[in-house]
């Protein structure tokens, strides 16, 4: 049976609690969230889900959620920081266009679709705009906080141990 996950359930209550203490934490200057099911992606064989956008993609907002760590479709994908677009549901908000090096964002969350265990590829069938990278490589995540906590490096690399994709975030400590 499916774990209900709308704004209603146990889940929800859960994840809302867990990202205010980490927002309100001084000592927490990262947050990542992690879920299996996309919340948004190119076309490929799995759509981002409406239904979870809805529901958790606002509380992204609300505390300043620096990464979102997805899975499902087999391949890689990152976008532009995202927010939450409130007048055209299913179409985020980009907040920033730069394509690597952010610094104090400050408004919306960077999504990675990290599908590249091993699996067969996903093809894509078009790139969405508010991505900014995608790949068909077997792969994995590296993700450095460095400086002291104000500097996040996240570099994507193939099973040969390429680096294929980089994004660096910077942010004051607060």
């Amino acid at each position: 049976s499916l774990i209900p996950y709308n704004v209603s359930s146990e889940q929800y209550q859960f994840v809302n609690d867990d990202l205010k203490s980490a927002h309100e934490n001084k000592s927490i200057n990262w947050i990542v969230v992690y879920a299996f099911r996309p919340f948004y992606s190119s076309n490929t064989t799995h759509p981002g889900l409406d239904e979870l956008q809805d529901a958790y993609h606002p509380l992204f907002d609300k505390y300043h959620v620096d990464l979102v760590l997805q899975a499902h479709n087999h391949n890689y994908q990152r976008t532009y920081p995202l927010s939450y677009n409130v007048n055209k549901l299913h179409n985020p908000t980009i907040t920033n266009r730069n394509t690597d090096q952010y610094d104090n964002i400050g408004k919306g969350e960077i999504f990675l679709t990290l599908g590249t265990g091993g699996a067969e590829f996903y093809n894509f069938t078009s790139q969405a705009p508010y991505i900014v990278k995608q790949l068909l490589l077997h792969g994995f995540l590296n993700v450095n906080v460095t400086d002291n906590g104000t500097k996040l490096l996240a570099t994507f690399y193939d099973h040969t141990g390429v680096a294929r994709d980089q994004i660096a975030i910077s942010k004051t400590k607060t």
